[in-house]
């Protein structure tokens, strides 16, 4: 059951999405813009998340949709958001790489996140536009969600969707929420446009919220619902289906929102050079790659099963649980550009928390 908030003191069990705590995040606004972001990895070595079952069974989910935002026409100083063409090679944004940390199935594809699989040159033409192209990160103690790139937008719609869990044991009130909101540059760069800290208590106060304005943005608009959780928790829906060998994409027809527990197995084979057997594989895929890769994929195993959300890719092989990083419609398929010669088929069972 979904309701709107009204003013309530819940506790929050963030912890439960991601296991160990990473970072900490930002324990005050940012308003700064137009200039280099905090760049640098995350601090520690990458932990694997536990998407096992959660420690504590939560008491409600908290659903976030970040709607639209207003941007600034230009930088602080007057410039365009793009005026040029080539810009300097960042590492990776902090923030972008605790995302990356806490999704492992990321780490082989960071160098496609914001291209969507059917308009990759969008992302190319959105980089080189004077325009802004806004993206938009949020930080929960230390699990970080991130929305799509709306290319040459001052008055970008969203509609981004992402839940996590409130449930015994944590503070509410000195849990922070972290919004920043980016200017997209390319996969791992981009420049802040402006970030703000609200706190889960606050958030939780409200169903509409006006945040702004902070940096260059004037205004972002956030929508805040909760849905009970059952007792006893409802079972996963469960989704079967055929992943072509011949085929780049399949549509799934599931829809994921970001945060959700998620779990897909895979079996049988794809051969992906009609009958010649060493070419055949698994859904773990070669042990060779191919010049012939899905984009992102390169260091993949050719033939391997992979997956797709919005404009956020991910390895899958023969078995993955993870939290989904991204929302939207969920697609799979064989890592191979090169797939009309294709033969066989991945048959795939989809398990998706009802809560979580």
């Amino acid at each position: 059951m979904m309701q709107r908030l009204g003013p309530a003191t819940l506790s929050i069990g963030i912890g439960l999405l991601a296991g160990a705590c990473g970072s900490s995040p930002a324990t005050g606004p940012t308003t700064t813009a137009g200039s280099e972001p905090n760049i640098g990895a995350a601090d520690g070595p990458a932990a694997e998340p536990d998407a096992g079952a959660p420690a504590v069974e939560p008491t409600q989910i908290v659903r976030v949709t970040i709607v639209s935002g207003e941007i600034e026409g230009k930088m602080p100083n007057g410039e365009e958001w793009d005026g040029k063409d080539e810009k300097s090679a960042h590492t990776i944004d902090k923030s972008l790489a605790l995302y990356v940390k806490r999704h492992p199935e990321l780490t082989q594809t960071t160098s496609s996140i914001g291209i969507p699989i059917d308009a990759a040159k969008l992302a190319e033409e959105a980089r080189r536009s004077s325009a802004a192209d806004p993206m938009v990160i949020v930080q929960v103690d230390d699990v970080v969600f991130r929305s799509p790139m709306r290319p040459r937008a001052f008055n970008p719609v969203w509609d981004f969707t992402l839940q996590f869990p409130v449930g015994p044991g944590y503070s509410a009130r000195d849990t922070t929420v972290r919004v920043q909101v980016v200017d997209y540059d390319g996969p791992t760069r981009f420049d802040t446009l402006g970030s703000t800290v609200i706190s889960v208590d606050e958030l939780l106060a409200k169903p509409l919220h006006q945040l702004g304005a902070f940096g260059s943005v004037k205004q972002l608009t956030v929508e805040v619902a909760t849905i009970e959780v059952d007792d006893p928790k409802p079972e996963p829906s469960v989704f079967r289906i055929a992943v072509p060998g011949n085929a780049k994409w399949t549509d799934t027809g599931v829809e994921l929102t970001a945060g959700q527990r998620v779990a897909i197995d895979a079996a049988d084979e794809v051969c992906t050079s009609g009958e010649k057997l060493s070419a055949c594989s698994g859904p773990e895929g070669q042990r060779k790659t191919s010049s012939y890769n899905l984009p992102g994929f390169d260091s993949l195993g050719h033939g391997a099963l992979v997956a797709a959300l919005g404009d956020t890719r991910f390895s899958i092989g023969r078995d993955r649980t993870f939290i989904a990083p991204s929302s939207g419609r969920l697609r799979l398929g064989v890592n191979d550009t090169k797939s009309d010669d294709n033969r066989g088929a991945y048959a795939v069972r989809i398990k998706v928390d009802s809560g979580l």
